[in-house]
């Protein structure tokens, strides 16, 4: 436990975490002053080599609070107070994604990653990227990353709506990222969002496996375009 910001980078640099609860309101740095500095950081700063997921917790429940959260870099959001329920569902939900994320990096290291499209296994419907693109592969690449980003906006929103049992934003939440996700070829994302948009409300635990499915494809997808620089 960090009494404020300063500590927080200290402790960073010292233990390898995977996630961090930030509290908004600490005193010397406060929670977003101390997520932004910890963006400006190379991936060697941290003690286990990578940035950990950073959850922001404030009493702060208005949609423009979260909003500032999101902005300063914070990948999550708990309002206060914080039921155990909650806390439960959001640290399965991460610890399943930091997991399938690590696998990923232990994959990329040990593996020569192509740049030919067809040796990724992304589970892409290529023929549709090709035909949107009009086989332009550099559009093709910036339609990608507008995805990932998206959708990367869209499942923070999914979970925050799931947070606040609103199943009724879930819903076009889930059909927009449907929708986007038919747009590039991310069959397995629109499956997924097909199934979380009918998803009856009392199926929390499937809905955060969905979620977890879709935000590892969308890493894979960002580790595929890393690869293209």
């Amino acid at each position: 436990v960090a009494a404020n910001g300063k500590e927080v980078l200290q402790l960073l640099e010292k233990i390898p975490y995977d996630l961090i609860l930030m509290d908004c309101q600490m005193p010397i740095l406060d929670g977003l002053e101390t997520t932004r500095e910890i963006h400006l950081w190379q991936e060697s700063s941290f003690a286990n080599g990578r940035r950990p997921a950073i959850v922001a917790m404030t009493a702060d429940a208005m949609k423009e609070d979260q909003q500032k959260c999101l902005d300063a870099g914070m990948d999550d959001y708990l309002a206060k107070p914080v039921s155990k329920a909650k806390l439960a569902a959001m640290l399965e939900r991460w610890s399943n994604f930091i997991l399938m994320t690590k696998e990923a990096a232990i994959l990329s290291e040990t593996q020569n990653i192509s740049t030919n499209t067809n040796s990724i296994d992304l589970q892409l419907d290529w023929s549709q990227l090709h035909q949107l693109s009009e086989g332009n592969t550099e559009f093709e690449l910036e339609l990608l990353q507008m995805f990932v980003e998206d959708s990367q906006i869209c499942l923070l929103a999914i979970k925050a709506a799931i947070a606040a049992n609103d199943f009724q934003l879930l819903q076009p939440l889930a059909h927009q990222l449907k929708g986007a996700s038919a747009n590039v070829g991310a069959t397995s994302v629109y499956l997924d969002a097909q199934k979380l948009e009918k998803l009856p409300q009392h199926q929390l635990e499937e809905a955060n496996r969905l979620i977890s499915n879709m935000e590892a494809f969308i890493y894979q997808v960002q580790v595929y375009l890393n690869n293209q620089i």
